[in-house]
């Protein structure tokens, strides 16, 4: 804490800089990620607020990614996410991947990992993105300008049943096409046809998640 509170300003100058960019790119219609060691925990942040007590001042970063309609991706897959950084008798989460509403459907899953390449007490935060092919990041920067319906699934209302519905529908679809998964030579080309069936797989069994009417403006 003694070390954190010499760098508070410089901290607290990285904050302020960090809301003129988001603000600057919200307006860009933009799709961000903000992803790093946060040094902050927002799961004490949400305890002050819940407690009506005043939020630490290292904390002020999610009340900016909040403001900006940002989401910590692991909470949209795990009730309580993995820790991230361990010490001795110590550890918390703080190392983060928060990113935008309109990227929460591009994504297939996030997930909290041992490291194995390097000594580190952290762990390493990860999400998987849904693209049309995954070796072209042109496809990246293509806008869904024309779904008429613009519907979103409205991650509130699911619960730990829905999501056991869903996980079973995917498992069902990916057996019917296991045999393309498991028996394609490597190339790039069968890799891309591999992820497109993925892809259309968490497609599909999206039909089991509850919608809601999005932005049309988005």
């Amino acid at each position: 804490m003694i070390m954190q509170n010499i760098y508070k300003d410089e901290i607290l100058e990285f904050y302020t800089k960090l809301e003129e960019i988001l603000t600057a790119e919200k307006k860009l219609k933009a799709k961000i990620v903000c992803i790093g060691d946060f040094n902050a925990s927002y799961d004490t942040a949400i305890a002050q607020q819940r407690a009506n007590r005043k939020i630490f001042w290292k904390d002020h970063i999610f009340q900016i990614l909040k403001k900006n309609v940002m989401i910590d991706i692991n909470l949209i897959y795990h009730d309580k996410p993995l820790n991230t950084w361990n010490r001795s008798d110590k550890k918390s989460r703080i190392d983060y991947i928060w990113v935008t509403e309109n990227l929460v459907l591009d994504t297939i899953y996030a997930s909290t990992n041992k490291v194995h390449i390097f000594e580190t007490d952290h762990s390493a935060v990860t999400v998987y993105f849904q693209i049309d092919d995954l070796f072209h990041t042109k496809q990246l920067f293509k806008k869904k300008k024309h779904n008429n319906n613009n519907l979103k699934v409205d991650y509130k209302k699911i619960d730990s049943q829905l999501w056991e519905t869903y996980a079973e529908k995917i498992g069902k679809l990916l057996d019917k096409e296991k045999d393309i998964i498991d028996n394609v030579e490597i190339s790039i080309n069968n890799i891309n046809r591999i992820w497109n069936t993925i892809r259309n797989t968490f497609k599909k069994a999206n039909n089991e998640l509850p919608k809601k009417k999005g932005n049309p403006n988005k």
